[in-house]
């Protein structure tokens, strides 16, 4: 049976519950990787292309006899270029290749967030290029917080700059979901879809969560959104990514939508996990300070004391 789903950013948090929800539906699907080691692969009928973005004749090859692509890379000041090069590719095909593209919350050319401007001009490519296509703007993933799994687990703390602010995190399983859904059964060309979790918390709230599941305290240290800055530029995060991180903490902290929506079950049929649910199927990585590889934590120099991480955040892996 051939694949007539391509997915990119595979070896995401994003794309590999994609490809395991793909594969449990005993799908086939191709997926683009940079490189084939690091592909976790749960289906046989999953076929790997190995190359990048960047490769025009691997992507025109890549998509050869596809009818559906799920659009998804790393987060990159040349992100733009490398996910127009997949839009321009699927136009040079001349068929009507539907879109699924994982966009960000409050996409639109005046956001105050860069990457949100990023990837507002990549939408726009795809409708000025008339390519049927679905945008996906999720809330903050709930895995993201595994990047903080080893403060977690030594010291009892993570780290932001959100204030009180009261967020509907999302878990990137349910976002895989929807994708998996409109990958399959096609439809949804046009729409565009804000996904969030089923109730708005703060990291305070997430924090006594996180204490009752494991059994201890766990705190949200609060951090001044140009101390957060220095913080992530001074533990190895890009000044580009550090910049964007802050300005969304500014964003969210003045009002930025937190509505929760009804997507995930209009979509799935089922609704989004509530965050207890995340923390109890991920309770052992919270325990032992460990992450999954897509939100592992880098090394880096022993901190001075116990306002700051004494690891770089995951955050600054740029998903």
């Amino acid at each position: 049976m051939s694949s007539s789903i391509l997915v990119t950013g595979g070896t995401g948090t994003v794309g590999t519950a994609l490809l395991r929800t793909l594969a449990d539906r005993h799908l086939p699907v191709r997926v683009l990787v940079r490189d084939r080691s690091r592909a976790a692969l749960p289906s046989p009928l999953v076929e790997v292309v190995e190359g990048n973005l960047s490769d025009v004749s691997l992507l025109h090859d890549a998509l050869t006899g596809i009818d559906r692509v799920f659009l998804l890379s790393p987060a990159a000041p040349n992100q733009v270029v490398l996910q127009g090069n997949v839009v321009e590719a699927i136009q040079r095909t001349g068929r009507p290749i539907h879109i699924v593209k994982v966009s960000a919350l409050g996409a639109g050319p005046e956001a105050p967030v860069p990457l949100a401007r990023w990837h507002a001009v990549t939408e726009s490519q795809i409708r000025t290029a008339a390519v049927p296509a679905t945008f996906l703007r999720p809330h903050g993933f709930m895995q993201n917080l595994l990047g903080s799994a080893e403060t977690i687990a030594s010291d009892g703390l993570f780290f932001g700059a959100l204030g009180d602010a009261a967020l509907p995190f999302i878990d990137a399983r349910d976002v895989a979901a929807v994708a998996a859904e409109i990958l399959i059964d096609g439809g949804h060309e046009g729409r565009s879809y804000t996904l969030t979790g089923p109730q708005s918390l703060s990291y305070t709230q997430l924090a006594k969560t996180l204490s009752a599941a494991l059994g201890r305290p766990i705190h949200y240290v609060d951090l001044p959104p140009d101390r957060y800055h220095e913080m992530l530029v001074g533990m190895g995060c890009s000044t580009w990514w550090a910049d964007n991180l802050t300005a969304l903490a500014r964003w969210l902290q003045q009002g930025a939508t937190t509505t929760v929506s009804s997507s995930v079950i209009e979509i799935t049929g089922r609704p989004s996990r509530p965050f207890a649910r995340f923390v109890q199927d991920h309770r052992a990585a919270f325990i032992a300070g460990t992450a999954s590889r897509s939100c592992r934590q880098a090394e880096t120099t022993s901190r001075p004391d116990r306002s700051t991480p004494r690891r770089r955040p995951s955050a600054c892996r740029g998903h």
